[in-house]
């Protein structure tokens, strides 16, 4: 999953450095840095149920990256039965 999210995120933000370091707020982070995010980061949010884009962008991604894959294979096993 750290693959294809690295993958996913180099795609999302068009392979720009400078805007995916800007969304995560982190100056030093590159592509191949990006890690999946923990199951504790993913479990708890700083605003009640709401992410804030500002501080949990990298779990945001990944939920995003996550549903890409999902509905992706999804598709992916309705084109094998038919």
């Amino acid at each position: 999953m750290r693959r294809h999210f690295r993958f996913w995120l180099r795609r999302h933000y068009d392979n720009d450095l400078s805007a995916f370091r800007a969304a995560w707020n982190n100056p030093h982070l590159s592509f191949d840095a990006a890690e999946v995010p923990s199951a504790e980061e993913q479990l708890q949010s700083k605003l009640y149920t709401f992410r804030d884009p500002a501080r949990e962008r990298n779990v945001i991604d990944y939920y995003r990256c996550l549903a890409d894959l999902s509905s992706d294979l999804l598709i992916d096993f309705c084109r094998a039965v038919k």
